[in-house]
């Protein structure tokens, strides 16, 4: 009875304060004034218990779930807002102050915090809400007052009255902001394995090809008199193989399937080994600082693909800084306990290399792009579009992850997060040079499926003194291993991606019957899931396509004269 005469003096003296206050609500919202007292005196009445709901209610009343409704309410991350029929803020939630001041907010036109872009859409799907009373889901950009944004997804639903007819919207939000990011990651992540694997196709044919051309340019630049206009003119044939080549290894380097030779090196030591070739790329009015850790960095990776995602790099800071400015390397390593928001760096230890400049800096729509093969903001002509394509490749192969930070007049800063090496540093060294070439007389049996790089390949071998064996598949090359030429060959120079058995397997089986046998393997396809590097050794080498005469007839070399030293 106590609780009863409680509830009934807090809805008395609410309604006898809402009295005075009813006209006021009627005229400011358009409530009828029946329902302004309602709404008045059930707002105050909910202040009272907000103060103290077990005043009057205890423990266990029915009228407790007003109050806790109000407290959910003051205090659910979702954002709620009741607008009118034109959009118009009526109230807001204390959960919009993640966006702006939801007091400010009040009395305002609703769709003035969305992006212009954005508007014409909202209103549209506003106005059909209010026609059909069904309510549907809208994304849009709301403007912060720094003049960012974040990404709000709004659903609408019509309350009506007495009559039916629509009165107000009350409008449920929730900020987005972090899955679209994560949602475009995702997105740019399929398109970029997309376009890898297109450009890793594109490579492994174009490999075969420039094989072919540069071979037959060698054969006409040998024929012709020596200083003659034919002879000049296959010299520039080469000379443009060698360019296709290059592109080739930086459509290779992009699909993430160029051939990897990883050592645990210190950072520190790669960067200085590029300090002279950057002084003879960068131009004289660009400073070049390198700031190595004091301590050593390691990590996994081929010392030259590091290197090339350096010069890549610097060059495109170069272009950035026509004028002149200061391009600043650095190595560190760090440690990142949790997920980075909208990145895809995983927790972990880090060798972290930023290369940074003051150049002109790029604009949103540029940043997302960058790494795409072929896009370049440079003139017709005066760049490919695959040097930034070639370092995603190469940081993305290793292990890594890559980021850039830059906007318009302020610069651009790459970041590189190779995984950093608990192992035994490697002392890093550069490559020695070739052997003499040098002819031979042995027979060799050429296994390529491929009828234009097998006839060419035939041809360098016979003018430089081989016996040749010719087989297309590997049945054509087993009966001849295993039956007609059994003990009589030297060698097996065998493209791996082969119709039916694979190369390095059909290697294996010729060994069998043809102990202590040589082996060198072609191949214009650089797939870690092709390529068995178990197989790969000194004296069984790996010769990349395209390749010249000379690195064939090098590597057949080497691998015959190691086979006299085993024997």
């Amino acid at each position: 009875m106590t609780k009863i005469l409680k509830a009934f003096s807090v809805i008395l003296l609410s309604t006898l304060i809402a009295c005075p206050l009813v006209f006021i609500l009627a005229g400011l919202t358009g409530f009828p004034g029946a329902a302004a007292a309602g709404v008045l005196s059930a707002v105050l009445a909910g202040a009272f218990l907000r103060f103290s709901p077990e005043l009057i209610c205890g423990k266990d009343s029915g009228c407790e779930m007003a109050a806790l409704a109000e407290l959910a309410m003051n205090n659910t991350s979702d954002m709620v807002a009741v607008v009118d029929l034109e959009g118009r803020r009526l109230y807001n939630s204390p959960s919009y102050s993640q966006l702006r001041d939801p007091v400010l907010l009040k009395g305002t036109d609703s769709f003035n915090e969305i992006h212009p872009d954005d508007q014409a859409r909202v209103r549209e799907i506003f106005k059909r809400t209010v026609e059909t009373g069904k309510g549907e889901r809208a994304e849009y950009r709301f403007l912060l007052p720094d003049g960012s944004v974040q990404f709000i997804e709004s659903m609408g639903n019509v309350i009506n009255d007495p009559g039916g007819k629509a009165q107000r919207v009350v409008i449920v939000s929730r900020d987005v902001t972090e899955r679209k990011k994560l949602e475009l990651q995702l997105r740019q992540s399929q398109k970029m394995e997309a376009l890898g694997q297109l450009a890793g196709g594109v490579a492994h044919d174009f490999n075969n090809i420039i094989t072919s051309l540069s071979a037959y340019a060698e054969f006409i630049r040998k024929a012709a008199p020596e200083g003659s206009q034919i002879a000049d003119d296959a010299g520039e044939i080469k000379k443009v193989c060698g360019r296709a080549a290059g592109l080739s290894r930086q459509l290779l380097a992009f699909s993430r399937k160029q051939l990897m030779q990883p050592r645990v090196l210190d950072i520190n030591s790669i960067a200085s080994g590029v300090q002279k070739m950057l002084a003879r790329l960068i131009d004289e009015n660009i400073e070049i600082v390198i700031r190595k850790h004091p301590t050593p960095v390691p990590a996994l990776v081929d010392p030259g693909q590091i290197e090339q995602v350096l010069l890549n790099l610097a060059v495109n800071a170069r272009d950035a800084m026509p004028g002149g400015g200061k391009l600043v390397i650095s190595i560190f390593p760090c440690e990142y306990s949790d997920y980075l928001l909208g990145s895809d760096i995983v927790p972990g230890k880090y060798a972290v290399i930023t290369v940074a400049d003051n150049g002109t800096g790029m604009s949103p729509e540029v940043r997302a792009k960058i790494f795409e093969p072929f896009f370049t903001t440079k003139q017709t002509g005066a760049g490919t579009g695959l040097g930034l394509a070639t370092v995603y490749g190469i940081v993305k192969q290793s292990s890594g992850y890559i980021s850039v930070d830059s906007e318009p007049g302020l610069g651009t800063t790459f970041s590189i997060y190779l995984p950093l090496s608990v192992s035994d540093i490697e002392k890093f060294e550069t490559t020695g040079s070739f052997t003499a070439l040098r002819k031979g007389t042995e027979t060799v049996l050429l296994v390529e499926d491929d009828h234009v790089v097998r006839a060419v390949t035939r041809r360098t071998l016979a003018d430089n003194g081989y016996r040749v064996l010719e087989a297309a598949t590997d049945s054509e090359a087993l009966l001849m291993a295993e039956e007609r030429e059994k003990g009589k060959i030297d060698l097996v120079l065998a493209d791996i991606v082969l119709p039916g058995m694979n190369g390095f397997d059909l290697c294996e089986r010729i060994a069998v019957s043809n102990p202590g046998i040589a082996r060198v393997y072609i191949s214009g396809c650089t797939d870690p899931a092709v390529i068995k590097t178990e197989f790969i050794k000194p004296e069984s080498p790996l010769i990349q396509k395209p390749y010249t005469t000379d690195v064939l007839l090098l590597g057949l070399r080497a691998a015959l004269d190691d086979r006299k030293k085993r024997t």
